[in-house]
C-alpha cells in the first residue's frame, strides 16, 4: 500500500502558519508601554526652577544615585543647569 501526499495538502498546513506579529500586535505593545512610561517617569515640567537645578546639581555631584542622569547632568555647568531648569519650569504641567 503506498502512501500518497497530495501538493494541495502541503500547500495549504504551510498557509497556515504565522510568522511574526501582525500590526495591532505591536501597536498595542508600543501603546503599554508608553502608558507605563508615563507612570514611572517623573514630570518636571511646571515644578520650580530653583528645585530642578538643585536635583541636577545633586545628580552631578552624585549625591543622589542613578544609572544615567548623573552622566547627563555631568555634561552641564551651573549656568547651563539654571538655563535648563527654567526652560522646564517655563512649560505648562
Amino acid at each position: 500500500m503506498k502512501i500518497q501526499i497530495k501538493p494541495s495538502t502541503v500547500h495549504k498546513n504551510k498557509s497556515k502558519s504565522r510568522h511574526g506579529f501582525t500590526l495591532t500586535e505591536i501597536m498595542l505593545v508600543v501603546v503599554i508601554i508608553g502608558i507605563l512610561a508615563a507612570l514611572v517617569i517623573p514630570r518636571i515640567a511646571g515644578r520650580k526652577s530653583s528645585d530642578i537645578a538643585t536635583a541636577m546639581r545633586e545628580y552631578r555631584s552624585g549625591a543622589w544615585p542613578s544609572s544615567v542622569m548623573g552622566r547627563i547632568a555631568k555634561g552641564f555647568d551651573d549656568s547651563q543647569i539654571d538655563a535648563i531648569a527654567a526652560w522646564f519650569a517655563a512649560q505648562p504641567e
